[in-house]
């Protein structure tokens, strides 16, 4: 396939057309199948604010079109997004009529433009290349295969689908030509589509495992298996896509050289006439018959049957092997992503956990806030690491509330402290939890300890609440930039973390947590670790702790704060695991490095990445020393 710079562009026609779309037929207007119409509503609560970035990433160069023409194809395209946002916005407030969080639903997406809106101006135009190609795939099939895929379906659902499958086709080739025009390269566009390609899959199937966990009752034995057939089998609209999508990677790759203009065409004849609703019933009467054998016998075909039409379908066609063995293998991943929908962990809500936590509960800004207090004399605030709680300080608080007022405090999302939705998370969040609990007891300053994330939410507060931090005890502490580990990475990987909570059992989580926090991994007895994994337990805590993981412990992490502290005269101690494998010992050493003279750095040999609780008596000592005698050096 030669490379090529454009092709003729097809007419843009703006329709505002309205639609009488039933509330009461949200939850299974296709086909009747609950699981089903639901993958079609999860797409939809991506449009709204999807079409708002394609419609940004437009804008950001339309100014350097001066072609008539282009610009006038570009003006329609942003009037048919407009218009799509506006009619998925309605079509998504059924859902809440039905009882939906519409903000739960809606944060997937919004969390993805958020970062996308970081990226530079031909990233995002390159990103909406890619978007804008997977609207046209599934367009294509849905208007080719309406037949089968729209079969029994409510007439306005499928009447809206058919229009903006319609115009998505219409204007399937304004951004690519544009990101041509304005300079945008192969190899930028190839990573957005990857990158497009994960942040779809996530999105819709994010939002579609919390709409069926919401209507699970609604859920007839049969839809899960025969949702999984029309997705990936008969009539297929998943597997359908493959071959066009594999075709984006191609160097000469255009929009319009998959010539289906006649599909809009098609549509328009259809749609233009007044009774088009009449026809389309009346001829659903005709062949009520001939149909309802068709569903019946599609019902009733086993799965192996269904795969060898697949294979037939594509032996018959232009695809070649290579296609087949590609499109076998994406349904089988797809398949492995959507595990985390099939099965879910037993969790319990967040009401009943914390009926039996030990220790305080307060309300901060509307958010209940779980610590444990014991002690009386100078504060000592205790911030615990990623994914623990406060039993981390257990031997810290029982050695220092002799002398000291001790706050071991749950982070928002660990612990017993509430769960926030997940776009919330921020280390600048946790920095005002903090603060504000601290207001809340009248604590004006204390000495801060902190493990991991802890010590870098520790580091943070130091740098932009000076007056509130005496001294800083760190353990471990996440703050300068380093490579993460092999647990980490792999826990990030889009889909695979969801996988790995969703697998029943423990195990992986707990040789997780024995292998990063301790050298010995026979010290965390059976009743440490039902502490730490008990609040794992609460409902939405790992969908939280993903997104944490892939969204704020990030690069740069804490460098700028670490400067700023570094020319404050603030009293640092470091103790650091010689077998860290989670951050590096030589992060500290810079860190230390940068405040001279007021840093120290203890390195414990035999300890991982949480040298405090492999020897706390060690720890607790020369913690002490330091925050009787700041001018100690140990050695």
């Amino acid at each position: 396939m030669k490379p090529i710079k454009s092709l003729p562009a097809k007419k843009i026609v703006f329709r505002k057309m309205k639609f009488n779309l039933k509330y009461a037929r949200i939850s299974n207007w296709n086909g009747n199948n609950v699981f089903i119409s639901h993958f079609y509503n999860s797409m939809s609560l991506m449009f709204p604010e999807g079409e708002k970035f394609f419609i940004d990433g437009v804008n950001n160069y339309k100014g350097n079109i001066k072609d008539i023409e282009h610009l006038k194809q570009i003006n329609n395209f942003i009037k048919q997004e407009a218009w799509h946002t506006r009619v998925h916005a309605s079509y998504n407030s059924l859902l809440e009529k039905k009882g939906h969080n519409l903000e739960d639903l809606e944060q997937f997406v919004k969390t993805a433009v958020r970062g996308f809106n970081q990226k530079h101006p031909l990233m995002r135009l390159a990103l909406v290349v890619a978007f804008e190609h997977f609207t046209a795939i599934l367009a294509d099939v849905l208007l080719k295969h309406r037949d089968k895929l729209l079969v029994n379906s409510d007439p306005e659902f499928s009447k809206l689908w058919l229009w903006h499958a319609a115009e998505e086709l219409e204007h399937k080739s304004v951004a690519y030509d544009l990101y041509l025009e304005v300079g945008g390269g192969y190899f930028r566009r190839v990573y957005a589509m990857l990158r497009a390609t994960y942040q779809f899959f996530y999105n819709s199937i994010s939002s579609l495992r919390l709409i069926l966990k919401n209507d699970h009752e609604k859920m007839n034995p049969g839809d899960f298996t025969n949702g999984l057939k029309y997705l990936f089998i008969y009539p297929a609209l998943i597997t359908r896509i493959i071959p066009a999508y594999l075709v984006f990677f191609l160097p000469g790759f255009h929009p319009w050289r998959n010539q289906n203009h006649y599909l809009v065409k098609d549509w328009e004849k259809m749609n233009l006439k007044s009774t088009e609703t009449d026809r389309i019933e009346n001829s659903a009467r005709k062949n009520g018959k001939k149909q309802s054998k068709q569903s019946h016998l599609d019902q009733n075909i086993p799965a192996y049957n269904g795969i060898r039409k697949v294979l037939d379908y594509i032996k018959n066609s232009t695809i070649k092997k290579s296609t087949l063995y590609l499109t076998i293998i994406f349904s089988l991943l797809l398949s492995f992503f959507l595990f985390p929908v099939i099965y879910k962990k037993d969790t319990i809500s967040y009401e009943q956990a914390i009926l039996n936590a030990e220790g305080r509960i307060v309300k901060i800004n509307n958010r209940r806030v779980h610590f444990i207090e014991k002690g009386h004399g100078p504060a000592i605030i205790m911030i615990h690491g990623y994914l623990y709680n406060t039993v981390m300080w257990d031997s810290q608080i029982e050695y220092f509330s002799k002398n000291h007022r001790v706050i071991a405090v749950d982070l928002f999302g660990m612990g017993y402290s509430e769960r926030l939705p997940h776009n919330e998370y921020s280390i600048k969040v946790y920095s005002d939890q903090i603060i504000s609990l601290m207001d809340s007891l009248q604590i004006r300053k204390a000495v801060f300890f902190g493990q991991s994330m802890g010590g870098g939410i520790s580091v943070y507060i130091a740098a932009h609440h000076r007056e509130r931090v005496s001294k800083l005890v760190l353990s471990s502490p996440m703050i300068l930039p380093y490579s993460e580990n092999m647990t980490s990475r792999i826990y990030e990987t889009p889909f695979v973390g969801e996988f790995l909570n969703a697998l029943p059992g423990e195990g992986f989580l707990i040789r997780n947590i024995k292998k990063t926090w301790y050298y010995d991994r026979a010290k965390p007895g059976d009743i440490k670790l039902t502490k730490i994994l008990k609040p794992l337990m609460i409902e939405n805590t790992f969908d939280g702790l993903l997104f944490i993981l892939r969204n704020i412990i990030k690069y740069p992490m804490l460098k700028r704060e670490a400067e700023i502290i570094s020319k404050a005269p603030l009293p640092v101690l470091i103790v650091h695991g010689e077998f860290d494998n989670a951050i590096p010992p030589e992060k500290s050493v810079l860190f230390i490095q940068m405040m001279k003279e007021l840093g120290q750095l203890i390195i414990f040999e035999k300890a991982a990445h949480s040298p405090h609780e492999e020897y706390p008596d060690r720890f607790n000592k020369i913690a002490e020393k330091f925050i009787i005698e700041p001018s100690v050096k140990f050695h």
